[in-house]
């Protein structure tokens, strides 16, 4: 894979293969890396025991791979209930002391 473009979270690359074959990548195998080959999304499989790869088709492919934390979503919504609750308990505690 001739890589052109590499960030953190976002490679990007080009691949020439005589036949369909299976592209196999060190990155290593985790919940959240996405694939583009071509701009169609292709599913990531685990290889060689803790790696990532995909199935290629014969001739040129230009492949995308993304990672988004699968866990952001949860931890920015626990962050935000525990504001709320500690709002919430300084509230009561004011309350409390007044009385």
């Amino acid at each position: 894979m001739n890589i052109s473009h590499f960030e953190n979270e976002y490679i990007k690359g080009q691949v020439y293969q005589d036949e369909s074959s299976f592209l196999v990548t060190t990155i290593p195998y985790t919940k959240g890396w996405q694939a583009t080959v071509n701009g169609a999304e292709r599913k990531i499989l685990q290889t060689n025991i803790g790696f990532i790869g995909i199935p290629l088709e014969s001739g040129n492919s230009e492949v995308i791979f993304t990672y988004q934390n699968p866990y952001i979503k949860t931890g920015m919504y626990l962050s935000i209930l525990g504001i709320v609750l500690l709002l919430i308990s300084q509230v009561l505690f004011i309350i409390q002391k007044d009385n």
